[in-house]
């Protein structure tokens, strides 16, 4: 983290469920975990310092996509428990995130 709110990413490996996702979240000490369920779809989990699930979070997004993007991966949306949000990382770095209108 340079400028901004910590964020906590961890690619999961294979389906370890909430329970695991909440230690990691507890223990990680920074305001929000996201752990990455499925990188090639996008579909990620976030959870707070204090272990709570959060459907949705603006901050945890655009490290998300850094995050995959530095392991190869372009998402070209990400599906936290809210719902969908299409995303895209420009050449300069730029991460760009489209909210729902219902939202």
């Amino acid at each position: 983290m340079s400028d901004g709110v910590a964020v906590f990413t961890v690619f999961e490996r294979q389906a370890s469920g909430g329970r695991l996702r909440l230690e990691v979240a507890t223990r990680s000490g920074v305001p929000a975990t996201v752990s990455v369920r499925d990188a090639d779809r996008g579909r990620i989990s976030i959870h707070s310092s204090y272990g709570q699930p959060i459907r949705f979070a603006g901050h945890p997004l655009p490290a998300t996509v850094e995050a995959l993007h530095s392991i190869g991966r372009v998402p070209r949306e990400l599906i936290p428990d809210a719902g969908p949000v299409p995303c895209r990382r420009d050449a300069d770095g730029t991460v760009w995130l489209t909210l729902p209108e219902a939202w």
